[in-house]
């Protein structure tokens, strides 16, 4: 199945035609959307909403607030299903645990937002970059469920990871000193 966010839900495709147009009167401007690796769900994260799931078998959708006002503009499942990650525009992100819906939050630095993040295959581990900056953080996860005991594990200063010009294409120019990379875009693990 495909899932396609529009500005006011999701659309399923399931083979060659669409299926189903998920609305939600709270959904608007959908940023972000991904499928449960393991249930018929999908989260769509929203400007004026935390998070909708949607139980695409049954059609019903259920909000997920916080206390503090936040949208989602990135969502991201662990692979084991057990974890979904949101970042929000408020200076923070959140980790649900989707077995009872609860969350714990995790505040970034001031003037900072979440420019990427990834789960580790066993969903131990949560690694992200935040926009402008070229350290990557990450955070390890007691799996105890429906826990949600994370803890930080290390952050990895890239800007002073250096490379040395044989280690590249001869074709490309660098200098006596070139560093591995700059600010953080994308991180897929």
């Amino acid at each position: 199945m495909l899932a396609v966010g529009c500005p006011t839900g999701a659309l399923i495709w399931e083979g060659d035609w669409m299926t189903r147009y998920l609305t939600c009167p709270s959904v608007s401007n959908v940023t972000s959307i991904q499928w449960s690796p393991i249930e018929p769900l999908i989260a769509v994260g929203c400007p004026h909403e935390s998070i909708v799931i949607w139980d695409v078998s049954t059609e019903v959708p259920t909000r997920l607030h916080s206390t503090a006002a936040s949208s989602s503009y990135l969502i991201r499942w662990s692979p084991n299903g057990h974890y979904l990650f949101q970042a929000s525009l408020n200076g923070s992100f959140s980790i649900w645990e989707t077995m009872n819906w609860t969350r714990e939050q995790w505040n970034i630095p001031s003037g900072y937002l979440v420019q990427t993040a990834a789960w580790s295959a066993d969903s131990h581990y949560l690694v992200y970059g935040l926009d402008g900056s070229s350290d990557v953080h990450c955070l390890a996860f007691d799996h105890t469920i429906p826990s949600i005991v994370g803890k930080f594990y290390q952050r990895i200063p890239l800007s002073s990871l250096q490379i040395r010009p044989e280690d590249y294409d001869p074709n490309v120019a660098l200098g006596e000193e070139s560093w591995a990379c700059g600010r953080i875009s994308q991180i897929e693990w």
